[in-house]
């Protein structure tokens, strides 16, 4: 692990330092609150000369978007000519210093991100509309994202704009419940050019009341923090997902993480009219069939691949 900051630079007051983990801004030899690199979204000096870093800065375990303004130091050169040379000479290596801090930050990832965001308004408890607006723009925003906004109208609305949407994009961004998850993968197999359409990487923001896949991606931690979710939205990394077919009757459909039926889906299903309740629903529904002791008969047939724990994780 690196300890000492390498890159720095000299500001007003104190200085700006990064190594290749970590960025602070230390004033008056007391040092702020270090920064993971991964979570500076930008860097840049601005035309008033005003270097602009913007961050998620970790607080009390949560993030907090938190930008960080310095004035850049002054020329000490007392003749006109010569403060004006010096002046330029400052604004070069404080534009040189953010680019390079932008490069470390972004090693290996692309930045200003196109992102298409579907918004499921009455998920959850309903705040997806105000959660955007007020969390997520802001931060999508700082790490120059470019952001198609799209407010769903109805139930299966997601399904449809899956199916023709652009594909010219880095990421589809989700805010809603796992059910807008369960949406686009199928609208996007109904896409002309699924093969590619199924390839664009989904990305939660957690506005539902379970967010399984947030819960997966971040941890139980983790899973409803607005703020990381966007920071995966930005910086992270795709990965594969199993999905698989579902027939039901007539009816065929791609489902994923899990398949529920009896109790777990009727704790679901059987509580939409507690949404606001937030996840506090499942409980509700629950406690409810347990007590009615209600049945759910099944026959299950299965193709038996590989029983061995050991090879299974050989071949995955």
């Amino acid at each position: 692990m690196t300890t000492e900051f390498p890159n720095s630079l000299q500001v007003d007051v104190g200085r700006l330092e990064y190594n290749d983990e970590t960025f602070r801004h230390v004033k008056k030899n007391s040092s702020f609150s270090r920064v993971p690199l991964l979570n500076v979204l930008w860097a840049e000096v601005d035309n008033n000369g005003t270097i602009i870093i913007t961050t998620l800065a970790p607080s009390s375990g949560k993030l907090v978007f938190h930008p960080i303004e310095v004035e850049l130091r002054k020329p000490k050169a007392k003749a006109k000519k010569e403060g004006e040379k010096e002046a330029k000479t400052i604004l070069n290596e404080a534009q040189n210093w953010t680019e390079t801090l932008l490069a470390a930050a972004y090693k290996g990832l692309k930045r200003e991100k196109k992102f298409h965001v579907l918004i499921n308004p009455i998920g959850g408890k309903g705040k997806a509309s105000t959660i955007y607006e007020r969390d997520v723009r802001p931060i999508f925003k700082a790490a120059r994202c470019e952001a198609d906004v799209t407010v769903t109208e109805r139930a299966g609305h997601m399904l449809e704009l899956a199916q023709e949407i652009d594909l010219d994009c880095d990421a589809i961004i989700i805010l809603s419940g796992d059910g807008g998850i369960h949406e686009v993968i199928n609208g996007l197999a109904k896409h002309p050019n699924a093969r590619k359409a199924l390839r664009i990487p989904l990305a939660q923001i957690p506005t539902g009341s379970a967010n399984a896949l947030c819960v997966n991606l971040l941890g139980p931690k983790d899973a409803f923090s607005i703020e990381k979710a966007c920071l995966n939205a930005i910086k992270g990394r795709p990965i594969k997902q199993n999905i698989y077919s579902i027939k039901q009757g007539d009816k065929q459909y791609l489902s994923f993480l899990s398949q529920a039926a009896g109790l777990m889906a009727d704790l679901d299903l059987g509580t939409e009219h507690l949404r606001w309740m937030g996840d506090g629903r499942f409980m509700v529904g629950y406690m409810r069939g347990v007590i009615s002791k209600k049945l759910c008969p099944v026959e299950i047939e299965y193709k038996l691949v590989e029983s061995n724990k050991i090879e299974m994780a050989t071949t995955a």
